[in-house]
């Protein structure tokens, strides 16, 4: 007889029938997924286990005794593992990480189930979750999903009916959205981190906190700031939390808490600089590494917090040598300030009446009403040139008549309010001063044509009551050709304050960046055209052909502002068209037929806002039935329109909510009935949708017919 293949993994067989042997000592079987291809095997690598036979005879079943989950999360795991290497291979990193840690916890579920140990509800959750984890799973490697009953198990076509097995896969579709937080979130039951400090040491620090992403190298939230004095640390104690909002990252991800120590007061360690100055001197970091954080509401977990230093031009990247474990560059700082915090997983920030920490991006939903004007400005470097100098930069913003702008400029959230000017570290005889600080701006609704930041470079003697003097400024202008400075690096030429007129000198540069986080200034030429066309209206055509090319989360951050700009073009005030309505229905059924994507379908409690609350165009409705007809006339020999024609079906539902709240706000504002003349309006449409769904009746429907008869 011909054997198969030796092979190393002994669990890539299965014995057939009730595990009968070959012989002394072997087994007779076949490989998994090929039962043609039989052969022996020995005795000593198989393990029995306890089965079911059913149907006894030539034509017998055997399954396991194991329940279905627990085999199908051994059947994943086989199916999973070459996939996982192949993520390895590819350097994936990203995908390869979430995958072991998907596979890690399968594996655990999979122990508890064999044991036994459960109750009926428990067993039920974890059956729940392991399949949530495994269509996760799936979803990530591109992998099929399998409809599931209400229990979890993979519905078996061979034992359900025509009716049941077609009521499972509607349910199954239907609660894919249901499960998709789960999928998303599997162990997390809130997004959101409470800090507060346990213990600390009375002296007069600054202890700022951030969330670090190691893996990409950055902070991804604000400074929540906490400043203690040396009179004591009873009443320090007792306020400082704060909640971190929209911490949950993707699996893998590494994720850590930093903690900066600046010392404020005396600019050096000698009796010569009086306590009367408050300079910010860099002394120590320590870091909370949050990846195995148990993310279950109401477990609380206290942390202590192991503090170095390090020699002071290495302060700016002290977390990351950290993260790297570069113990050679760092010390333990001495003596130790006995810093401890306790997090604590909440998921509804409002409850805790705390401040709230955001983090440097949008939330996956903007809601009509949210409103922000963030920039976020690192100041990283300063090449100089002369001998060293003990430097300070000092940050303010000033509008374009020259006067500088109060309360816009903040280190973090905490005790402080937002003042118009920020100071950063001092640091001590260098030329190159890094700082690596991160400073919020928040940008006013007045207009920002000439505004500008002003970085101020000033030199601190140690000698007391002197005024730091001015060495250098720079100026960064917020305002681009009549945009937002686009996010990144900036290199600022630096502006000597020595030689009369400020004369710039060479190889002199600033170095920060910038990150804009707003909803209401935009760093795009054409959809600032837009929200701004009565300035510039025959720039109108351009500016909508540009929003159609426009990246989809762009678009969402401004959603309401282009609605109504869009809806404030479509018709006159007396209702009429205008020369740019047509093009301007391409356009808003271009974005509603975007947020019916799978990637953009959890905005739609966002569209259903707007429409509710913010929707105010009572003479819109005339105009979108008309072009809504037109498109049904449109749609057997639509030829360069088809694009136009397949968004407005797809998008017909939100068309037609538009259509009635429209028809609403009328019937309120004249005190009419609703449905007064509305049918004769509405007959239009209907006549020509129905003369679109006759058009190749024999034949299959096409897009735009099928769009329609689902709606």
């Amino acid at each position: 007889m011909k054997l198969p293949p030796a092979t190393s993994m002994p669990e890539q067989w299965e014995p057939t029938k009730s595990s009968s042997k070959y012989g002394v000592g072997w087994y007779r079987g076949h490989r998994i997924g090929d039962k043609v291809q039989k052969g022996i095997f020995p005795a000593s690598h198989i393990a029995l286990k306890a089965c079911h036979v059913t149907n006894q005879g030539p034509y017998e079943t055997v399954e396991p005794a194991e329940g279905a989950t627990a085999r199908e999360v051994a059947s994943v795991l086989r199916e999973w593992h070459p996939l996982w290497k192949k993520l390895y291979l590819e350097r994936d990193v990203e995908r390869f990480t979430a995958l072991r840690q998907a596979m890690s916890d399968l594996v655990e579920w999979r122990r508890q189930l064999l044991s036994a140990a459960l109750t009926q509800d428990q067993e039920r959750s974890l059956c729940l979750r392991a399949a949530a984890r495994i269509d996760w799973g799936n979803r990530l490697l591109g992998l099929s999903l399998v409809p599931r009953t209400e229990g979890g198990a993979v519905a078996d076509p061979d034992r359900l009916g025509p009716v049941e097995l077609y009521r499972v896969h509607v349910s199954s579709a239907a609660a894919e959205a249901e499960l998709r937080p789960l999928q998303q979130q599997p162990t997390h039951a809130g997004p959101h981190l409470r800090l507060s400090l346990r213990h600390a040491s009375a002296s007069s620090l600054e202890l700022h906190f951030a969330l670090y992403d190691a893996q990409a190298g950055q902070f991804f939230s604000e400074n929540f700031l906490v400043k203690s004095t040396k009179c004591g640390q009873s009443s320090f104690l007792a306020s400082h939390a704060a909640v971190f909002m929209d911490v949950y990252r993707p699996e893998g991800q590494q994720l850590h808490l930093v903690v900066r120590v600046i010392r404020t007061g005396r600019l050096l360690g000698d009796k010569g600089s009086g306590d009367h100055e408050s300079y910010r001197r860099p002394l120590a970091c320590g870091v909370i590494d949050l990846t195995t954080l148990p993310w279950d509401v109401g477990g609380e977990t206290e942390h202590a917090v192991r503090l170095v230093t390090c020699n002071e031009a290495d302060f700016h990247q002290l977390h990351e040598l950290i993260v790297r474990k570069m113990g050679h560059k760092m010390a333990p700082l001495q003596p130790s300030l006995g810093l401890s915090v306790c997090l604590r997983p909440v998921s509804d920030p409002e409850e805790e009446g705390l401040p709230v920490v955001r983090m440097r991006g949008f939330p996956e939903v903007i809601m009509p009403g949210d409103v922000r004007n963030d920039l976020y400005l690192t100041l990283d470097r300063a090449d100089l040139a002369g001998p060293a100098k003990n430097i300070e930069a000092r940050l303010m913003l000033v509008a374009a008549d020259g006067r500088i702008l109060q309360d816009c400029l903040s280190g973090g959230v905490g005790q402080l309010e937002p003042s118009c000017e920020w100071r950063s570290l001092v640091l001590c005889r260098t030329c190159t001063p890094r700082w690596g600080e991160a400073v919020h701006v928040r940008l006013p609704l007045e207009p920002l044509e000439g505004a500008h930041v002003r970085v101020e470079l000033r030199h601190c003697s140690a000698r007391s009551g002197r005024e730091p003097r001015l060495l250098a400024c720079a100026l960064l202008p917020l305002l681009q050709r009549g945009t937002v400075l686009p996010n990144g690096p900036h290199e600022l030429p630096v502006l000597r304050a020595d030689p009369p007129g400020g004369a710039q000198a060479r190889h002199e540069a600033l170095h920060l960046t910038t990150l804009l986080i707003s909803t209401k200034l935009t760093q795009n030429r054409d959809l600032l055209a837009l929200l701004r066309w009565k300035e510039q209206p025959d720039d109108v055509p351009q500016a909508l052909l540009g929003l159609t090319k426009l990246d989809g989360e762009e678009i969402v951050k401004f959603l309401q502002d282009i609605l109504d700009a869009l809806f404030s073009m479509f018709s006159t005030a007396d209702g009429n068209s205008t020369p740019y309505s047509g093009l301007v229905f391409k356009t808003l059924v271009y974005i509603l037929s975007l947020l019916e994507s799978p990637k953009f379908e959890h905005f739609k409690p966002v569209l259903d806002a707007y429409i509710k609350g913010h929707f105010a165009a009572a003479l819109v409705y005339k105009g979108l039935l008309r072009c809504v007809a037109h498109c049904a006339e449109l749609a057997g020999d639509a030829g360069d329109e088809a694009p136009s024609v397949e968004h407005c079906f797809a998008s017909l539902e939100a068309v037609m909510q538009f259509v009635v709240q429209s028809r609403l706000l009328l019937s309120r504002a004249t005190g009419t009935d609703p449905s007064e003349g509305f049918w004769a309006d509405l007959q239009p449409m209907l006549a020509a949708c129905e003369r679109m769904l006759t058009v190749g009746a024999s034949g299959p429907p096409t897009l735009a017919q099928g769009r329609s008869i689902r709606f």
